[in-house]
């Protein structure tokens, strides 16, 4: 489990601690900025010692690097186009990790009265049991026969053999992929006592306590996934198709029709911007979406989830159980 938060540092805070409630509390890191690197520091050493004092492990204050912003502001535009004032903007940042935290940690940083100048981003990770991954396969859309009629994606889970766990329920899972055969499968498939069919190794977090078959248990009581998958590759992409751009008049005396247009910028920079929208590879990036479970057939490993799923069907990705 994580939670991002923004804002003033109690709000923060607070919001925190009610969201992890029912969580095993691991880690809290506290991303602080300001412009004045004096705030800053008297409101890192003010929460080190409120840290301190509950008897939780902490790691830093660690410096980050200062963001500098520069602007040149021309005076007059006109007559004293020549003249012009230089301004900078520093934003300082320090990074803390607060590490096995407790109910008495959070209550004493909520006490803490920080500076207004301060912007505060914490970001808290707990765990409650172990967020169980699968190999799925895309196999395409349907609809469920109701009133109303809900849209929904139907997933395979993949047979896995779990081939060893660690203390952390982090398992080396072996799959079923294709034909693709080496000396360094053949070796693993040997040292696994696994057929020959299960030719694809992954690392995924499992509810087996020892090797043997992939539970699949958890799925039955799952409310939400988040499915990963890689989206559909459409090769050399121009800006209209790529980035939706509106394009030109379709009249034969425009001349412009399709085209990206200017790219460039003026004396300054002298350079195209990064980031610029311009023709190139479209899809086959990775996506991830967060889906409500349907329904789950456990004797067929089907698995049916509310809305669509990026990626062709057949194509094989990863499920994350997160609720």
């Amino acid at each position: 489990y994580q939670r991002r938060v923004h804002g003033s540092f109690n709000q923060v805070i607070f919001k925190v601690a009610s969201s992890l409630q029912g969580y095993q509390m691991e880690k809290i890191r506290l991303n602080l900025k300001a412009y004045d690197h004096r705030v800053l520091d008297r409101s890192v050493a003010a929460i080190v010692e409120a840290v301190k004092r509950t008897g939780a492990e902490i790691v830093g204050p660690i410096p980050m690097p200062t963001k500098i912003k520069r602007y040149t502001v021309l005076r007059s535009p006109h007559v004293n186009k020549s003249s012009r004032e230089q301004f900078e903007m520093r934003i300082h940042a320090r990074m803390i990790d607060i590490v096995s935290a407790t109910t008495d940690t959070v209550d004493s940083l909520m006490k803490l009265d920080l500076a207004p100048e301060v912007n505060v981003e914490v970001r808290a990770m707990g765990k409650q049991g172990v967020m169980m991954e699968y190999i799925i396969e895309k196999i395409g859309m349907r609809r469920t026969i109701a009133v109303p009629s809900v849209p929904v994606t139907l997933l395979r889970v993949l047979e896995a053999k779990v081939c060893e766990v660690n203390a952390d329920k982090r398992a080396l899972v072996s799959y079923v992929s294709g034909k693709k055969m080496n000396k360094a499968i053949v070796g693993q498939q040997k040292k696994y006592n696994l057929s020959a069919a299960f030719n694809r190794f992954v690392t995924l977090d499992v509810a087996n306590a020892e090797a043997g078959d992939l539970d699949t248990a958890p799925l039955g009581e799952a409310k939400t996934l988040k499915v990963s998958l890689n989206t559909k590759g459409r090769g050399f992409a121009g800006v209209i198709k790529r980035h939706n751009f509106q394009g030109g008049p379709g009249g034969h005396g425009s001349r412009f029709h399709r085209a990206p247009g200017s790219i460039g910028n003026c004396e300054w920079p002298g350079r195209v911007q990064k980031g610029k929208k311009m023709p190139g590879h479209y899809g086959n990036t990775q996506v991830t979406v967060k889906n409500e479970i349907v329904s789950f057939d456990a004797q067929n490993g089907i698995l049916a989830v509310k809305g669509s799923v990026p990626g062709a069907n057949g194509s094989l990705g990863k499920a994350r159980i997160v609720k």
